[in-house]
């Protein structure tokens, strides 16, 4: 009896082993599914990166060149990315990312074979991959490299390859082939990956599979990019065309962010690369670069994505370390791996308490984001109700009812780049190649731009308004176009935030810029500009270093600045890019907002005061030697040549007299308060030319949700006569979504006036009417001085 017990435990061991391996390939096939496949999509909304999320997928709806007609950093298949829907393209998102999902979980099963234990541990990246696509999709091509390593150490000798290899080349190689064309900036690690697997083929004389592993991503590539409604002729435009996009992405986009995250992320990728390389023999050969090096590449590009842009980009760098350090445990064993295995997950723990936070509640929504998610995602598409397409269409009718922007005849644009509340207001969308201003990094990319609203496929209308990002010169965001735009459309009516133009239906051919001499400057030097009354555009050209080459490939360059100084002493510095001053920017007047943008419509007497005195450009740091100690400035000069009466494109002028004679009374608190003055967040004084803008929001009651029946700008002299000025309302769905009451979303104001014949001290304050009475705010008296500047 005792006999046969004891010959049964290996037999159940066994049994066990084989169970546990069984259960951990199906929990992480589970697992790889939820995570890749939008069961349950994300739906439109409004904002910057919603913007480009929706504009990707409508896009490819409407048949747009994508690379040609649209150039963005994504491809067709950007919603295995974004995981948004649209019904053009739900089933390219979900067929592509089950083919990753399977594709993963293959490589994944070849690579770790007969370890449970690794198997489940790689299940904890992929659902921190809820915080970062870009190392999910990053993960791709280091597993492809991986899976090829295997196969050199399995297929040594003259034995010809199994078909069983052929299959998990296929697979693996045919998902490297479409992450390009999901998201562009994806191809140099392909790319490269693909180069070194084939030379590692080549090394260990598999000719044939080097053939293979080089013709499968291209053909995946093909098949997927022509499967998308896409011309074969426009895939090598689309990765030319972004070109400039990646490379001018380190400069534009750069972030500063926490050194230790960074520290922390290089110790473990040094001591990960010591692991790669300890035990190697000497001499080293070549062959033996091989993993190094894939490794080298995929924590380097990892690295760049995480920290360029050093905000809650990090998490990229957390999840690859991870990914990285669980797959070299395939290869190497030791207390210095296990080392390295646990400073990476206090170095991944420290970034996602900054980024994320460790409360449970946090937990559970990945928890419902993987799975909880995924079964309701997959129970409602199986229902018959028609959805996601019936909440798609059900959202988008509710936008378009709520829009602020009018239906128009024609085709439209929309600056900068909010393109979600042009699409779902129903208008047709005619977008400029490069759909968001701000990623409009480089002169090439600019001159796209400006090209296209001088041809005849311009588009009839544009929605215009100044909203730059990362405290940068306001015109810096497309402002090359900004003189076409001024010459060849013509103001027709503010729409809440935005200013309506409407194409000339006769214009010339160019924007008739006067070319102005250029001339050499010193980095830091003021530049004293020419007193005129004409706009002046600034062609800047500023080069780069060695130094600062490298330090772009490496990491990231100097920030450049701008110090401008106005008429009226004042000083602004905003953040430039070298790239978009080169092809020309306005200068002067500073525009800071979109009211002072129309305003060049009538030329620059509304904007005296904000005429520029000089100007200065400097790079940030005194140590720092990322640019040329001389740049070049040329000020060409641009004249407007059709006079617009602004009078009836805003609410301009309009004093309310009554408002004065209504019962006055001091507000005991006032909810909401001013945003900002002429496009810039409000100060205790400012001084302020013949053109006046104020945007806030105010309520009655937040308890209540209710909105005053009027809000006002007041300005009291210095003999204490008070004049009014009534806001027209403007729509705050931020403001209904923060204190949870829909009502609210009416609480935004906008005022824009011209303050001719006003002149000396004044007091603005904010007042409301309710309940046929007056209340003005106690939170806020500015002190402003109106007009102070005589024309020059």
């Amino acid at each position: 009896m005792l006999l046969n017990m004891e010959d049964r435990r290996p037999m159940l061991s066994g049994t066990s082993k084989r169970w546990a391996e069984m259960l951990s390939k199906a929990l992480l096939l589970i697992v790889l599914v939820c995570v890749f496949v939008p069961f349950d999509p994300a739906m439109p909304t409004y904002g910057l990166d919603a913007s480009w999320v929706f504009g990707m997928n409508q896009a490819v709806s409407q048949g747009l060149r994508i690379g040609t007609d649209v150039v963005f950093t994504f491809g067709p298949y950007a919603s295995i990315y974004t995981r948004a829907y649209h019904p053009a393209t739900d089933t390219l998102m979900l067929l592509g990312s089950s083919f990753l999902a399977i594709s993963c979980w293959i490589s994944i099963l070849f690579l770790v074979r007969s370890r449970p234990g690794l198997i489940l541990a790689l299940c904890v990246p992929m659902l921190l991959s809820a915080h970062s696509r870009d190392a999910l999709l990053l993960f791709i091509p280091l597993l492809a490299a991986l899976v090829v390593y295997r196969i050199s150490q399995d297929e040594r000798g003259p034995r010809r390859a199994s078909p069983a290899t052929y299959a998990v080349l296929l697979i693996a190689f045919a998902a490297v082939g479409l992450i390009p064309i999901v998201k562009g900036s994806l191809l140099l690690l392909s790319l490269t990956i693909t180069l070194g697997c084939a030379l590692m083929f080549v090394l260990n004389k598999e000719k044939t599979l080097a053939l293979f592993s080089l013709c499968v991503p291209v053909l995946s590539l093909v098949v997927f990019w022509v499967a998308a409604g896409q011309d074969l002729s426009d895939l090598g435009s689309f990765f030319v065309n972004i070109a400039p996009i990646i490379s001018g992405y380190t400069e534009a986009m750069a972030y500063s962010g926490k050194n230790r995250e960074i520290a922390l992320y290089l110790i473990c990728a040094v001591l990960l690369m010591v692991c790669v390389f300890k035990g190697r023999k000497t001499p080293i050969a070549l062959v033996d670069l091989y993993v190094p090096g894939v490794y080298f590449l995929f924590l380097f590009i990892c690295f760049k994505a995480a920290f360029v842009r050093h905000d809650a980009h990090a998490l990229t760098g957390a999840v690859a370390l991870i990914f990285a350090v669980l797959t070299l445990l395939l290869f190497r064993k030791g207390k210095l791996i296990t080392f390295v295995l646990i400073l990476s997950v206090v170095t991944t723990g420290v970034i996602f308490a900054r980024y994320v936070g460790f409360k449970f509640s946090e937990v559970v929504r990945v928890y419902d984001w993987a799975f909880v998610g995924a079964q309701k995602g997959i129970e409602r598409r199986l229902s018959g109700e028609n959805w996601p397409q019936s909440q798609f269409d059900e959202l988008l009718a509710g936008y378009k009812k709520n829009s602020p922007l009018p239906l128009l005849p024609g085709r439209s644009d929309i600056y900068s780049y909010n393109q979600a509340v042009l699409i779902s207001s129903g208008n047709t969308w005619a977008p400029r190649p490069i759909i968001q201003s701000y990623s409009v990094y480089t002169s090439d990319l600019a001159e796209k731009n400006r090209d296209y609203l001088l041809s005849k496929n311009a588009p009839d209308n544009i929605f215009f308004k100044v909203e730059p990002i990362d405290g940068r010169l306001p015109s810096m965001e497309d402002g090359t176009s900004w003189p076409a735009l001024l010459t060849h459309y013509r103001p027709v009516k503010q729409l809440d935030e935005y200013l309506r133009l409407e194409k000339l239906p006769s214009a010339p051919a160019s924007t008739g810029i006067k070319p102005g001499v250029v001339l050499a400057y010193k980095m830091g030097e003021d530049v004293a500009l020419a007193s005129t009354d004409k706009i002046l555009v600034a062609r800047v050209v500023i080069k780069p270093t060695v130094l600062g080459r490298l330090a772009n490939i490496l990491f990231k360059p100097a920030e450049l600045k701008i110090s401008a100084t106005l008429m009226n002493g004042e000083v602004r510095t905003y953040r430039v890019v070298s790239g978009m001053l080169k092809s020309g920017v306005i200068l002067s007047p500073l525009v800071e907002s979109t009211p002072e943008f129309s305003y060049l419509y009538e030329g620059t007497d509304r904007l005296l005061d904000k005429r520029v005195k000089s100007v200065k450009i400097f790079q940030e740091g005194r140590s720092s030697r990322s640019w040329q100690p001389e740049y070049t400035l040329a000020l060409d000069e641009l004249d407007v040549a059709h006079d617009a009466d602004l009078s009836s494109v805003y609410n301009v002028g309009e004093w309310d007299k009554e408002a004065g004679e209504l019962p006055m009374l001091k507000a005991q608190k006032c909810a909401g308060g001013i945003d900002a003055i002429n496009g810039r967040p409000a100060t205790s004084s400012i001084k302020v030319g013949r053109g006046l803008s104020v945007t806030g929001w105010l309520a009655s009651s937040l308890e209540d949700g209710t909105v005053p029946d009027a809000a006002y700008l007041v300005l009291t002299d210095e003999s204490g006569k008070r004049s009014f000025v009534k806001g027209a309302v403007a729509a705050r769905p931020d403001v209904a979504k923060a204190y949870n009451k829909p009502t609210l979303a009416r609480a935004g104001y906008s005022i824009a006036i011209d303050t001719i014949g006003l002149q000396g001290a004044y007091v603005l304050q904010l007042a409301m009417k309710t309940a046929g009475h007056i209340e003005i705010c106690p939170e806020y008296s500015i002190f402003a001085t109106l007009n102070d500047q005589v024309k020059q």
